[in-house]
């Protein structure tokens, strides 16, 4: 029997371990660098020249992970609350002043049975977070296993994997709850392997990179559209009427609501903008991307390595087109609602950043890792931000 390399590599079973987690603070710094490490394993697979997929995630979830840990909600709330008290109009915002449902001073959360903005805000951010944790998720437990087959069936056959088991793994990548773009992902994930032209290979992990994007996007639809676009005025309304209903009783609280409503349409106005300013920024290595504008260059001022300059091979210079993504000019996503917006910005991005070294690099520090992985909250940065999200519950 051949004996096996010498990989480091998380199991499929691990992964599904790590997705199976409740703490959503420790399940996304686990599966962030979960993510590294399966980049880094793909090296056996597929050299150390381009970043796979994975490699993407690890930067993608990280950043995920500040949202989830709410690091940057508290001045958010008393943004949201200043704009849209400034666009409420009078009326309403003497009057929610009048009930108490807007302090002056800020507040965690609601105490004592008063409703607030803050507390109402408050609610609001912890439902995005929990949201944004299940889409990190969602994605891990079913494009993590996948890539860790891949390198155990790999790691088995020391890179020359018989056709018949080949065969046998395309065939689990069918069905389940997959949005189907996997098969078509790892056919050129297998034919970048095998190819000796560097060029097409660059080419084939484009291709791939850029179908698991697919995946991901699809699968993330339902968790970034109930982020981006909640219901704010409604949920705004069903918390006043309750809050009145118990201090006046059903006629005048009906009367004091109605009034009170246009507080409401303006706290959803200004929680899209809020929203639209947090949500569209992807955080990488020495750089904040923000995905409304267009892909910068890299560091040198040219747009792609040299690979990749010009896309001769036919699947990946369809896909580009089908997303509108040949030219890096304009792939900036005005809704990232859109599945067509956010895949077009992928697409240029996943082609431009593909050999961008930076991207190699740790997520964290050896000693954050040891604390995560032992089941303990890192210290520094992090332990703060995750007390203040606990505190906001």
């Amino acid at each position: 029997m051949t004996p096996e390399l010498k990989l480091n590599f998380p199991s499929a079973g691990e992964v599904a371990q790590i997705a199976a987690q409740s703490d959503i603070v420790m399940r996304n710094l686990r599966i962030t660098w979960t993510y590294y490490r399966l980049n880094q394993a793909m090296k056996a697979v597929l050299g150390d020249e381009n970043l796979t997929w994975s490699g993407f995630a690890t930067w993608a979830s990280k950043t995920a992970g500040g949202y989830i840990r709410q690091e940057e909600f508290g001045p958010l709330i008393e943004e949201w609350i200043q704009n849209a008290t400034g666009s409420a109009g009078r009326v309403a915002t003497i009057l929610a002043h009048a009930l108490g449902i807007h302090q002056e001073q800020p507040e965690a959360a609601p105490r004592n049975g008063v409703f607030s903005l803050r507390g109402f805000a408050a609610e609001v951010f912890n439902g995005v977070a929990d949201a944004l944790a299940e889409g990190n998720e969602v994605v891990f437990a079913d494009i993590g296993p996948k890539f860790s087959d891949l390198i155990s069936l790999w790691n088995q056959h020391q890179g020359h994997v018989p056709d018949e088991e080949k065969a046998a793994f395309m065939e689990g990548l069918k069905g389940g709850d997959s949005a189907g773009f996997l098969p078509a992902a790892f056919a050129a994930l297998f034919a970048a392997a095998e190819t000796a032209d560097a060029r097409l290979r660059a080419q084939y992990i484009l291709q791939a990179n850029v179908l698991v994007g697919c995946e991901e996007q699809t699968r993330l639809q339902s968790s970034i559209a109930a982020s981006m676009n909640c219901a704010i005025a409604d949920l705004f309304a069903q918390r006043v009427d309750i809050h009145l209903h118990d201090r006046f009783g059903e006629l005048v609280a009906k009367e004091i609501s109605e009034m009170v409503q246009p507080l409401g349409k303006a706290l959803e106005v200004a929680f899209q903008a809020i929203m639209t300013k947090l949500m569209m920024r992807l955080t990488v290595p020495g750089q904040v991307l923000h995905l409304g504008e267009d892909v910068p260059p890299l560091p040198d001022g040219i747009m792609y390595p040299a690979c990749l300059t010009r896309l001769d091979a036919p699947q990946p210079l369809s896909l580009f087109s089908q997303f509108s993504a040949t030219e890096s000019k304009g792939c900036g996503a005005t809704d990232w609602v859109s599945f067509d917006q956010r895949m077009r910005y992928i697409a240029v991005l996943f082609r431009s950043r593909q050999q961008e070294t930076s991207l190699w690099q740790k997520p964290f520090t050896e000693e954050q890792v040891s604390a995560f992985t032992a089941g303990q909250l890192p210290s520094g940065p992090l332990t703060a931000d995750v007390l203040t999200r606990r505190n906001l519950r």
